[in-house]
């Protein structure tokens, strides 16, 4: 990914199925950071509830970080 790259760029697309019919079938992505220590950092990217595409949710700056955090 460049450093350069617009807000939204899409990366990656997230998939996942259920079994069960209609809206019981029905999946969604979040992204959750469950430690003590979460951050402005943590917000890099962002994913699409409905259909699960994983974007840049911030201007990329290598100066400020380095590598992507762990979640």
């Amino acid at each position: 990914m460049r450093e350069d790259a617009d807000i939204g760029v899409p990366l990656l697309q997230l998939t996942a199925t259920d079994q069960d019919a209609g809206d019981n079938g029905r999946v969604q992505f979040i992204i959750c950071d469950k430690s003590a220590n979460a951050s402005s950092e943590t917000e890099l990217v962002a994913v699409a509830v409905d259909t699960g595409w994983l974007t840049t949710a911030t201007e990329l700056d290598y100066e400020t970080v380095h590598q992507v955090p762990t979640l």
